[in-house]
Protein backbone atom coordinates (compact mmCIF):
# COMPACT_ATOMS: atom_id res chain seq x y z
CA UNK A 1 0.00 0.00 0.00
CA UNK A 2 1.51 3.42 -1.22
CA UNK A 3 0.52 6.60 1.02
CA UNK A 4 0.77 9.85 -1.18
CA UNK A 5 1.35 12.18 2.24
CA UNK A 6 3.91 15.08 2.63
CA UNK A 7 7.17 14.67 4.69
CA UNK A 8 6.24 15.34 8.29
CA UNK A 9 7.47 19.09 9.67
CA UNK A 10 8.55 17.83 12.99
CA UNK A 11 7.76 15.98 16.25
CA UNK A 12 4.54 17.22 17.59
CA UNK A 13 5.44 14.91 20.38
CA UNK A 14 8.86 15.30 21.53
CA UNK A 15 9.91 13.73 25.86
CA UNK A 16 13.25 13.36 27.26
CA UNK A 17 12.77 11.14 30.60
CA UNK A 18 15.52 11.14 33.12
CA UNK A 19 15.95 8.88 36.32
CA UNK A 20 16.27 12.12 39.11
CA UNK A 21 17.33 12.19 42.56
CA UNK A 22 16.06 9.36 44.73
CA UNK A 23 16.21 6.93 41.32
CA UNK A 24 12.74 8.40 40.63
CA UNK A 25 12.06 8.98 36.45
CA UNK A 26 10.79 12.75 35.52
CA UNK A 27 10.31 14.33 32.76
CA UNK A 28 13.62 16.55 31.80
CA UNK A 29 12.49 18.01 28.46
CA UNK A 30 8.99 18.23 26.56
CA UNK A 31 7.62 19.39 23.75
CA UNK A 32 4.30 19.48 22.83
CA UNK A 33 2.23 20.79 19.59
CA UNK A 34 -1.43 20.14 18.46
CA UNK A 35 -2.84 17.59 18.36
CA UNK A 36 -0.82 16.56 21.94
CA UNK A 37 -2.13 17.35 24.84
CA UNK A 38 0.33 16.15 28.07
CA UNK A 39 -0.44 16.14 31.61
CA UNK A 40 2.28 15.89 34.18
CA UNK A 41 2.38 12.04 34.69
CA UNK A 42 2.06 10.01 37.87
CA UNK A 43 4.07 7.44 39.59
CA UNK A 44 2.80 3.98 39.13
CA UNK A 45 2.52 1.77 42.74
CA UNK A 46 3.94 5.37 44.29
CA UNK A 47 7.21 7.56 44.61
CA UNK A 48 9.44 4.89 43.81
CA UNK A 49 7.14 3.05 40.59
CA UNK A 50 8.31 4.22 36.76
CA UNK A 51 7.00 7.16 35.50
CA UNK A 52 2.81 6.34 33.55
CA UNK A 53 1.89 9.05 31.11
CA UNK A 54 -0.79 9.68 29.15
CA UNK A 55 -0.84 11.85 26.34
CA UNK A 56 -4.38 12.79 24.72
CA UNK A 57 -5.03 13.75 21.57
CA UNK A 58 -7.33 16.64 20.26
CA UNK A 59 -10.35 14.69 18.97
CA UNK A 60 -8.82 11.61 19.09
CA UNK A 61 -8.38 11.06 15.62
CA UNK A 62 -6.31 11.40 12.51
CA UNK A 63 -7.43 12.71 9.35
CA UNK A 64 -6.67 11.90 6.08
CA UNK A 65 -3.85 13.93 5.00
CA UNK A 66 -2.41 13.47 8.79
CA UNK A 67 1.00 13.11 9.96
CA UNK A 68 2.07 12.54 13.67
CA UNK A 69 5.76 11.97 14.18
CA UNK A 70 6.52 11.73 18.02
CA UNK A 71 9.95 11.03 19.82
CA UNK A 72 10.54 9.52 23.35
CA UNK A 73 14.11 9.38 24.76
CA UNK A 74 14.96 8.05 27.88
CA UNK A 75 18.35 8.34 29.98
CA UNK A 76 20.22 5.55 31.68
CA UNK A 77 18.14 3.64 34.13
CA UNK A 78 15.01 5.48 33.64
CA UNK A 79 11.33 3.50 33.50
CA UNK A 80 8.15 4.52 32.20
CA UNK A 81 4.82 3.60 30.68
CA UNK A 82 2.85 5.49 27.93
CA UNK A 83 -0.80 4.64 27.79
CA UNK A 84 -3.56 6.36 25.77
CA UNK A 85 -7.00 7.61 27.22
CA UNK A 86 -8.59 5.56 24.18
CA UNK A 87 -8.36 4.16 21.01
CA UNK A 88 -7.72 6.83 18.02
CA UNK A 89 -10.04 6.74 15.02
CA UNK A 90 -8.27 7.00 11.60
CA UNK A 91 -11.43 8.49 8.87
CA UNK A 92 -11.49 8.40 5.47
CA UNK A 93 -11.53 8.77 2.55
CA UNK A 94 -7.76 8.82 2.43
CA UNK A 95 -4.30 8.17 4.27
CA UNK A 96 -2.88 9.06 7.41
CA UNK A 97 0.81 7.92 9.07
CA UNK A 98 1.94 7.84 12.96
CA UNK A 99 5.55 7.56 13.87
CA UNK A 100 7.24 6.64 16.73
CA UNK A 101 10.94 7.44 17.75
CA UNK A 102 12.32 5.80 20.74
CA UNK A 103 15.36 5.84 21.93
CA UNK A 104 16.50 4.01 25.03
CA UNK A 105 19.82 4.53 26.76
CA UNK A 106 21.46 1.53 28.58
CA UNK A 107 19.31 0.22 31.88
CA UNK A 108 16.40 2.10 30.30
CA UNK A 109 12.47 0.30 30.71
CA UNK A 110 9.73 1.39 28.53
CA UNK A 111 6.04 -0.27 28.26
CA UNK A 112 4.43 1.38 25.26
CA UNK A 113 0.69 0.38 25.12
CA UNK A 114 -1.12 2.34 23.16
CA UNK A 115 -5.14 1.08 22.47
CA UNK A 116 -5.51 -0.34 18.98
CA UNK A 117 -6.48 1.74 15.99
CA UNK A 118 -9.33 2.17 14.52
CA UNK A 119 -10.36 1.87 10.85
CA UNK A 120 -13.19 3.80 9.35
CA UNK A 121 -14.63 3.71 5.75
CA UNK A 122 -11.96 4.35 3.32
CA UNK A 123 -8.97 5.11 5.93
CA UNK A 124 -5.46 3.85 5.07
CA UNK A 125 -3.45 4.54 7.73
CA UNK A 126 0.81 3.69 7.75
CA UNK A 127 1.84 3.67 11.27
CA UNK A 128 6.17 3.32 12.37
CA UNK A 129 8.13 2.39 15.03
CA UNK A 130 11.67 2.54 15.10
CA UNK A 131 13.81 2.17 18.54
CA UNK A 132 17.04 2.01 19.30
CA UNK A 133 18.02 0.23 22.67
CA UNK A 134 21.22 0.58 24.89
CA UNK A 135 22.55 -2.37 26.77
CA UNK A 136 20.61 -3.68 28.93
CA UNK A 137 17.31 -1.68 27.77
CA UNK A 138 14.02 -3.50 27.95
CA UNK A 139 11.12 -2.27 25.20
CA UNK A 140 7.46 -3.70 25.77
CA UNK A 141 5.88 -2.31 22.61
CA UNK A 142 1.86 -3.14 21.65
CA UNK A 143 0.41 -2.43 18.30
CA UNK A 144 -3.17 -3.31 17.35
CA UNK A 145 -5.52 -2.48 14.51
CA UNK A 146 -9.34 -2.95 14.17
CA UNK A 147 -12.33 -1.88 12.02
CA UNK A 148 -15.04 0.45 12.98
CA UNK A 149 -18.03 -1.92 12.36
CA UNK A 150 -17.63 -5.53 10.61
CA UNK A 151 -19.22 -3.76 7.44
CA UNK A 152 -16.28 -1.53 7.04
CA UNK A 153 -13.96 -1.17 4.18
CA UNK A 154 -10.53 0.95 4.83
CA UNK A 155 -8.60 1.20 1.75
CA UNK A 156 -5.23 -0.39 4.16
CA UNK A 157 -3.29 -0.66 7.07
CA UNK A 158 0.69 -0.48 6.93
CA UNK A 159 2.90 -1.54 9.74
CA UNK A 160 7.02 -0.66 10.17
CA UNK A 161 8.87 -1.53 12.87
CA UNK A 162 12.54 -1.44 13.19
CA UNK A 163 14.16 -2.06 16.35
CA UNK A 164 18.29 -1.61 16.84
CA UNK A 165 20.67 -2.15 19.38
CA UNK A 166 24.34 -1.44 19.99
CA UNK A 167 25.31 -4.36 17.65
CA UNK A 168 23.17 -3.46 14.65
CA UNK A 169 19.34 -4.15 13.53
CA UNK A 170 17.92 -6.28 16.02
CA UNK A 171 14.46 -6.55 13.89
CA UNK A 172 12.84 -5.29 10.86
CA UNK A 173 9.10 -6.55 10.86
CA UNK A 174 6.85 -4.97 8.44
CA UNK A 175 2.92 -6.01 7.98
CA UNK A 176 0.24 -5.08 5.44
CA UNK A 177 -3.32 -5.18 5.15
CA UNK A 178 -4.81 -3.86 1.49
CA UNK A 179 -8.73 -3.50 0.79
CA UNK A 180 -9.09 -6.82 -0.49
CA UNK A 181 -7.74 -8.40 2.99
CA UNK A 182 -10.53 -7.73 5.53
CA UNK A 183 -13.25 -9.27 3.54
CA UNK A 184 -11.01 -12.42 3.40
CA UNK A 185 -10.56 -12.04 7.29
CA UNK A 186 -13.63 -11.84 7.86
CA UNK A 187 -14.56 -14.96 6.52
CA UNK A 188 -12.40 -17.14 8.69
CA UNK A 189 -13.86 -18.62 11.82
CA UNK A 190 -15.22 -16.27 14.39
CA UNK A 191 -14.86 -13.25 12.06
CA UNK A 192 -12.11 -11.86 13.42
CA UNK A 193 -12.03 -8.02 12.62
CA UNK A 194 -9.11 -6.71 15.13
CA UNK A 195 -5.23 -7.86 15.11
CA UNK A 196 -2.54 -6.82 17.52
CA UNK A 197 0.73 -7.83 19.00
CA UNK A 198 3.00 -7.20 22.52
CA UNK A 199 6.74 -7.66 21.97
CA UNK A 200 8.94 -7.57 24.27
CA UNK A 201 12.50 -6.53 23.77
CA UNK A 202 15.32 -7.29 26.40
CA UNK A 203 12.96 -9.82 28.23
CA UNK A 204 10.92 -13.74 28.45
CA UNK A 205 8.12 -12.61 30.33
CA UNK A 206 5.90 -16.29 29.16
CA UNK A 207 6.16 -19.65 27.84
CA UNK A 208 6.50 -20.14 24.33
CA UNK A 209 2.55 -21.39 22.70
CA UNK A 210 -0.71 -20.69 22.93
CA UNK A 211 -1.90 -18.09 25.39
CA UNK A 212 -5.15 -18.08 27.33
CA UNK A 213 -6.75 -15.01 26.34
CA UNK A 214 -10.60 -15.44 26.52
CA UNK A 215 -12.26 -15.10 22.62
CA UNK A 216 -9.36 -14.24 21.06
CA UNK A 217 -6.36 -16.16 19.26
CA UNK A 218 -3.44 -16.03 20.38
CA UNK A 219 0.03 -17.48 20.82
CA UNK A 220 3.45 -16.20 22.24
CA UNK A 221 7.04 -17.21 20.33
CA UNK A 222 11.35 -16.45 20.72
CA UNK A 223 12.18 -13.85 18.29
CA UNK A 224 15.34 -14.73 16.30
CA UNK A 225 18.67 -14.21 17.93
CA UNK A 226 17.43 -13.84 21.45
CA UNK A 227 15.86 -10.61 21.36
CA UNK A 228 12.59 -11.51 23.38
CA UNK A 229 9.42 -12.75 22.62
CA UNK A 230 6.16 -11.82 20.81
CA UNK A 231 2.70 -12.89 21.29
CA UNK A 232 0.10 -12.22 17.78
CA UNK A 233 -3.70 -11.53 19.14
CA UNK A 234 -6.66 -12.10 16.73
CA UNK A 235 -9.84 -11.10 18.13
CA UNK A 236 -13.70 -10.38 17.45
CA UNK A 237 -13.48 -6.71 17.80
CA UNK A 238 -11.51 -3.68 19.13
CA UNK A 239 -12.73 -4.07 22.43
CA UNK A 240 -11.64 -7.69 22.85
CA UNK A 241 -8.62 -6.64 21.57
CA UNK A 242 -8.09 -3.91 23.98
CA UNK A 243 -9.03 -6.06 26.93
CA UNK A 244 -6.67 -8.97 25.89
CA UNK A 245 -3.55 -6.67 25.26
CA UNK A 246 -4.40 -4.70 28.88
CA UNK A 247 -4.64 -8.13 30.42
CA UNK A 248 -1.53 -9.62 28.72
CA UNK A 249 0.41 -6.66 29.24
CA UNK A 250 -0.17 -6.40 32.79
CA UNK A 251 0.79 -9.96 33.02
CA UNK A 252 4.01 -9.58 31.35
CA UNK A 253 4.81 -5.51 32.48
CA UNK A 254 4.95 -6.03 35.90
CA UNK A 255 7.61 -8.91 35.58
CA UNK A 256 10.01 -6.43 34.53
CA UNK A 257 9.77 -2.88 36.20
CA UNK A 258 12.72 -2.11 37.55
CA UNK A 259 13.33 -1.88 41.49
CA UNK A 260 14.10 2.02 41.30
Amino acid sequence: MSLDLPRAGGPVLDLLLERGPGGVTRIARRRVAWPWSLPRGYALGGPEGCLTLVPQAAGAALMPGDIWEQRLTLGPGAAARLVTAGATAVHGPGGAETIWRLSLAPGAWLAMLPDPAVLFEGAALRQTVEADLGPGAVLILADGVCLRAPDVRPLGWTSRLVVTGPEGTILTERQEAGPESFPRLARLPDAPAAFGSLTAFGAFPAEPGPLDLPGCYAAAGLLRGGAGMTARIAAPSGGALSSALRRLAAAWAPRFEPRL
